[in-house]
């Protein structure tokens, strides 16, 4: 049976996405912060809900060795972890929200492939992280902060590409568009 840890699995296109995959016989590690969704997702088959936040490397830590009771390795790790905030780039609150959109869009697509790499190298598998078409699109007003993150895992995602295909683990990145 394939293996996948896969964050963002409470919100709405990830949350498809995870039941697609356990039916189709994936083994999905069901990563998310919302327990209620969690607990509704764990009982469908394939399905373990670990409750963990993108955010913080210790739940990500506590995660893998939950991972670990399970299995040593991993087919996929997919990053679809990620909020979007529409907001002006100067006025209001335009920095703490640029700081949480980084946060958990970039940061938290780092810091999953960082502590989950080990298990994706002894699957001989692959990392898949969530951009958006907005990610080389021409950036629109009020949503400068979001398209950044987005470019930037853009970046991110060609960079770590590039650095693993040395050792063989495939980097996808997706571009899920409106």
């Amino acid at each position: 049976m394939k293996t996948v840890f896969f964050t963002g699995a409470t919100g709405g296109l990830g949350e498809l996405c995870v039941k697609a995959l356990s039916q189709k016989g994936w083994k999905v590690f069901a990563v998310g912060t919302n327990r209620e969704k969690l607990k509704k997702l764990g009982k469908l088959p394939n399905i373990i809900p670990i409750h963990a936040n993108v955010q913080d490397i210790n739940s990500l830590k506590a995660a893998k060795e939950e991972v670990l009771k399970h299995t040593d390795r991993l087919d996929a790790v997919v990053n679809f972890a990620g909020i979007s905030v529409f907001s002006s780039l100067i006025e209001g609150d335009a920095i703490p929200l640029m700081e949480k959109l980084i946060d958990i869009n970039v940061l938290g697509t780092a810091r999953t492939n960082a502590v989950m790499i080990d298990l994706i190298e002894k699957g001989r598998g692959r990392i898949i992280n969530c951009s958006s078409t907005v990610g080389w699109a021409a950036s629109q007003p009020f949503a400068g902060a979001y398209c950044a993150s987005k470019r930037a895992i853009e970046a991110y995602s060609d960079s770590l590409r590039r650095e693993l295909m040395f050792i063989g683990i495939p980097v996808i990145k997706i571009q899920p568009g409106a």
